[in-house]
């Protein structure tokens, strides 16, 4: 292989397959996954109607389990209904989650509303969103939006109710859930929420090893943030969240921590957090017999670390709000914050590293999930905090300004030398701590 100098560093001039990489489309964001009647749910409040439906299980002696089921809400005269609340009792569960579906779930006559599915099977939660926008841990209840704030959802829109159940018992149980969402048509609405789900996606965990995976994502503007909670799969050992100040100062206490992958915490209070600051979230692991575990959709075979939470007042598109909530905030499309490296390789270093991963490693889009190969992550793992933004940067301006020359052609280095000079030498300059 030979080698061309440009820019006082050496570039492979022709490694065109290690620029092609690079140039892969935007991410987009990824999901995981005592017997009796529940008692009745009370009436809703006056200007709601009520979505709500019962949920049988069976449970096998010494047995925990993930029951999925799809549920359709109800017809709107709005394109939308506005989630305001929602009420809930169980017996014989450990908690329910309620998933958003993504859009290409099959239409609803190929669905099975009327029977629940293990949510563990292969490829069983494909049409789940990233993360679910509800968790809910107490046996009963009832929760709300403060007042006239509610989540916009479609007029017959197809969700997922997952039910966590486990039987320390001999006998077969029978647990039952029974949900009431409360929905109000758009006008009864003043204060939409939007929904934040900031998500990593290079996480790597090796066998029978701790391990650790961290992100930071910038708000845009003053925020409140509604039901903030943490996201694992079963590696999961904690979930850390600060909040650095517009000055990268890092938080001294963490405004949201959890202790367990499956029934993470839900802060009550409200979050605000100020412009330019940033959402700063450590999340820990330790590896099991899998050869090497990195980010990924299937709660046995991958991992996830995520941020999630409704917020107020929603960020309009033009201003980067469907960006935002799913942390895509670097210039690459398919970044997505900074921050994540927990090792010590430069960006320079990390550069030569992504280059020389498979093109199919690269980042690939989704429809709600995002795919990187484990050559790509393991790259950006062992890399330091401060190397992401300047990678991030250099890689951007190499797909806007260089598209078709590092696609298969000698040209690339030439191109990176004329259009991309400025990101390149930052680049090479980043020293880690």
């Amino acid at each position: 292989m030979t080698k061309k100098t440009i820019l006082g560093s050496d570039l492979n001039s022709n490694d065109a397959l290690g620029w092609t990489l690079l140039m892969a489309g935007a991410l987009l964001l990824p999901a995981c996954g005592g017997a009796g009647a529940p008692a009745s749910l009370p009436d809703a409040g006056a200007g709601t109607t009520t979505a709500q439906q019962t949920f049988q299980y069976e449970t096998p002696p010494g047995q925990e389990t993930h029951w999925c089921q799809y549920f359709r809400l109800p017809r709107s005269d709005a394109a939308e209904q506005m989630l305001t609340g929602y009420r809930w009792s169980w017996n014989g569960l450990h908690h329910w989650s309620l998933y958003r579906t993504v859009a290409d779930l099959p239409p609803p006559s190929e669905l099975d509303f009327d029977h629940p599915f293990d949510c563990f099977q292969p490829g069983a939660m494909k049409y789940a969103a990233p993360a679910s926008i509800l968790i809910v841990g107490a046996q009963s209840g009832e929760r709300t939006f403060p007042p006239g704030m509610g989540f916009a959802l479609h007029s017959e829109e197809v969700v997922l109710v997952q039910a966590h159940t486990i039987n320390a018992s001999s006998t077969v149980q029978n647990p039952t859930l029974e949900v009431g969402l409360e929905l109000a048509a758009p006008d009864r609405v003043s204060t939409r929420l939007g929904l934040i789900q900031f998500y990593d996606p290079y996480i790597v965990v090796p066998t029978q090893a701790d391990a650790r995976a961290q992100m930071r994502c910038r708000f845009p503007s003053d925020l409140t943030i509604l039901g903030a909670t943490t996201h694992q799969h079963v590696r999961g050992t904690g979930v850390s969240v600060y909040l650095d100040g517009p000055d990268g100062q890092p938080g001294a206490t963490p405004a949201v921590q959890s202790w367990s992958w499956d029934h993470p915490t839900v802060l009550e209070s409200q979050l605000r957090v100020q412009a330019g600051s940033y959402a700063h979230t450590i999340c820990s692991y330790h590896g099991d017999d899998r050869p090497l575990v990195v980010q990924g959709q299937d709660k046995l075979d991958n991992e996830m670390c995520m941020f999630i939470g409704f917020y107020y007042p929603v960020v309009a598109p033009e201003d980067g709000g469907g960006g935002f909530e799913n942390c895509l905030q670097t210039p690459l499309p398919g970044g997505v914050g900074d921050g994540f490296g927990t090792g010590a390789t430069s960006c320079a270093d990390t550069l030569a590293c992504v280059r020389s991963c498979p093109p199919t490693d690269a980042p690939r889009p989704g429809d709600g999930r995002i795919d990187v190969g484990a050559c790509w992550q393991s790259c950006v793992v062992n890399s330091c905090a401060g190397a992401s933004a300047p990678l991030d940067a250099l890689l951007y301006c190499v797909r806007q300004q260089c598209a078709t020359e590092c696609t298969g052609s000698d040209a690339c280095n030439a191109c990176v030398a004329a259009k991309c000079t400025a990101p390149y030498l930052a680049c090479q300059a980043q020293a880690c701590p």
